[in-house]
């Protein structure tokens, strides 16, 4: 008799020995013969039942059964590889790929499928649902600190729950056959496991183990303490959290003395007194970790190193305004790029480096959106994307670019990401010096027929072969007086870009390229409001720090400095003690960057949570002729902070040190009476000034 999975036949031997069975077995598959040669209906129908029980019982397909004789004769002479030995109720398992192929046929033909390349692991991957409860504990769960899990850690935990639920219920299938598997049951853990491993990260990330064995202890860790025992052990294994109450106030107060003394010697003093007030146990890298909080390390600053470097770390900044200077108040120095030929006024001559970064519309070869500045850089093409958006309202389902470093910097590709349809876009960049780009032909038609024409092209370049294609350099020297100034060229360039795109489409005759991009498209994907808000706020790659005088960003090499307001737009006071010396990711709209930017930090698994909104730093007029209605008032209320903060940490300090009696004076005590006694008082007598002086009881 055979059962089959995973590319092994089941032989069950016992059924082999049973000559009674097979003899009953033959006799009434004669009887049937003969009942239906002598068209006796009632014994045929009769006998055929009797026959289909016994089938049933034993689980029997005689047309692919082997004899006991045969079976053993192939063992012997090796020609079936025998995995587990049968007997007494137990299954012998032997390799399916060492079978006669004529049997394998016949049991294919039997069962229906080829046990090799038809699996029952297959129906374990279709009995893998979504768990509710899961779903609903794991989108509830609350860490130790009050925080709630991030996106990433609530799909890996209900995936896995999933996972384990489609095994628990694999396993009990498998339970009232255990007879027939024997110690195959590992067969059944690896192809689990196989199964596991291939299941699609989209739908299914669990990020359990590959090998079966390791699988199976977060199983049985999940089977004996259910969801709980999903969550990894480090969740909430944070021994900086136990840094509260008196262990905080003792351990920030003698960090806080003048004599600065380091956190092992903080320790080590901390060690002697923990038993005895019943302090937990702490390591060094906790206490540091506690210590360099923004709000508990603007105290220690304070005590350790005085007003002078707690104003360098944490006094409030004020912004002078240079918008109404006039000569000689300020000098700076700024260079130019030129593309397009133009007259530069500090340099009294011609230069032509504006770069030109447009985005078109292959089809209809209409140029959609375009940068025009003097870089090339990841704002330019953010800045010409963003116009091709706004200006069609849709997504592409293709979007190609070059393998300039700009477009494949991370910002980009989070951009890119975005602006393809959601359903079949892709990007991709060109291949180097493929010259395939269809861009590249249509914007070498736009030069030569359209941009070449003006008097003050450069045409290609200088060095080219043909001499039309070369400018006249003598003609632009002689008239170098009329060249236009840069910011006139941005004219010229959407004057070219309007004669492109209403001039006749080289395939439609009859129709310009903006009438042919205008024709009704058989698919369309919109873009909404809210697409535009998402898909044009890209991070900042490096992260930037949260300081005394609030946040810089440094866009395109121009510095942007922001600041946390509150709702009564004034200053957020609670945010600065909390978060200066805080590194922020900021993300931003690189053409709304005098609005507002987004700051957002990094939980422990690298996750990015949205903190506060950060507006531009106010500036105030320090030149009193210049002042305002009411400028002198809103200086001095930003001014204010510095005070309104020092005197807060201040009392801080003070009802810290009241609470605990560890002061400087104390220390001084101590000391002093050491000193007096030249350190020969007896140990105990240390140990109560230790106790007493210092170490005060809380």
């Amino acid at each position: 008799m055979f059962d089959y999975y995973n590319n092994i036949l089941a032989i069950k031997s016992s059924s082999l020995y049973n000559k009674e069975m097979w003899d009953a077995i033959v006799v009434l598959q004669k009887k049937v013969n003969q009942y239906l040669d002598e068209a006796n209906e009632s014994m045929f129908m009769d006998s055929m039942r009797e026959l289909k029980y016994l089938k049933h019982q034993y689980q029997i397909h005689p047309e692919t059964y082997l004899t006991c004789y045969d079976y053993k004769n192939k063992l012997k002479s090796s020609k079936i590889n025998r995995i587990t030995k049968g007997g007494n109720g137990r299954v012998a398992l032997v390799e399916w790929n060492s079978l006669d192929i004529g049997l394998r046929q016949r049991i294919i033909a039997q069962v229906g499928y080829d046990p090799a390349v038809k699996t029952k692991p297959n129906l374990f991957k279709d009995s893998i649902v979504l768990d509710e409860e899961a779903k609903s504990f794991f989108e509830d769960y609350r860490k130790a600190n009050g925080d709630k899990l991030s996106d990433k850690q609530i799909a890996q935990y209900i995936s896995r729950a999933n996972v384990f639920n489609a095994i628990t219920a694999l396993l009990k299938e498998r339970e009232s056959k255990r007879s027939a598997f024997g110690k195959g049951i590992s067969i059944l853990w690896k192809n689990i496991a196989k199964v596991v491993a291939e299941l699609p990260t989209d739908t299914h990330p669990h990020k359990l183990p590959k090998n079966y064995r390791r699988l199976q202890t977060p199983y049985n860790n999940y089977v004996k303490n259910s969801f709980v025992g999903l969550l990894h052990k480090g969740l909430d294994n944070d021994n900086s959290s136990k840094i509260k109450g008196e262990v905080a106030d003792w351990l920030l107060a003698t960090y806080c003395l003048p004599n600065k003394m380091m956190i092992p010697t903080v320790m080590h003093y901390y060690n002697q007194i923990r038993e005895e007030k019943e302090f937990p146990s702490l390591t060094e890298s906790a206490v540091n970790k506690w210590l360099e909080t923004p709000e508990i390390k603007r105290i220690w600053v304070l005590a350790r190193h005085g007003k002078e470097e707690h104003d360098r770390l944490y006094k409030h900044t004020i912004k002078r305004s240079k918008s109404n200077w006039f000569p000689n108040a300020y000098w700076a120095i700024d260079g130019s790029k030129i593309d397009w030929m133009h007259y530069e006024d500090n340099i009294q001559g011609v230069a032509a480096k504006l770069k030109i970064d447009p985005v078109v519309d292959v089809y209809s070869e209409k140029i959609i959106g375009w940068s025009f500045s003097e870089t090339e850089n990841h704002v330019d093409h953010f800045n010409a994307v963003k116009m091709a958006v706004n200006n069609t309202g849709a997504k592409p389902y293709l979007f190609t670019y070059d393998n300039q470093s700009g477009h494949k910097s991370s910002k980009m590709q989070e951009l890119y990401d975005k602006i393809v349809a959601t359903h079949g876009g892709l990007h991709y960049p060109n291949k180097a010096y493929a010259h395939n780009s269809p861009v590249e032909g249509i914007f070498k038609r736009l030069q030569q027929q359209v941009i070449n024409l003006l008097w003050f092209s450069d045409k290609q370049s200088p060095t080219v072969r043909t001499m039309d294609n070369k400018p006249n350099l003598e003609f632009i020297k002689a008239n170098k007086h009329k060249l236009h100034k840069k910011e006139d060229l941005v004219k010229a360039w959407e004057m070219c870009v309007k004669l492109w795109n209403e001039a006749p489409h080289p395939k439609y005759k009859d129709k310009t390229r903006s009438e042919v991009f205008n024709e009704e498209a058989p698919m369309r994907e919109e873009v909404s409001l809210l697409d535009k808000i998402d898909t044009f706020w890209i991070y900042n790659n490096r992260k930037n720090t949260y300081k005394r005088g609030g946040i810089k960003l440094t866009i395109a090499g121009l510095e942007y400095e922001y600041e946390v307001l509150n709702d009564s737009k004034t200053i957020d006071l609670d945010f600065r003690r909390k978060n200066i010396g805080i590194k922020f990711i900021v993300k931003y709209d690189p053409n709304h960057l005098n609005d507002f930017v987004a700051l957002y930090k990094e939980d422990a698994n690298g996750d990015l949570v949205f903190v506060a909104n950060a507006q531009p730093k106010r500036e105030h007029e320090s030149i009193p002729v210049l002042m305002k209605e009411g400028d002198k008032e809103s200086w001095k209320q930003d001014y204010d902070i510095r005070n309104v903060e020092f005197e807060r940490d201040k009392r801080e300090l003070e009802k810290l040190r009241e609470r605990t009696g560890i002061t400087p004076d104390k220390l001084i005590e101590q000391q002093e009476l050491l000193i007096k006694f030249g350190g020969d008082l007896p140990k105990d007598q240390r140990n109560e000034l230790d106790s007493e002086l210092v170490y005060a009881r809380l």
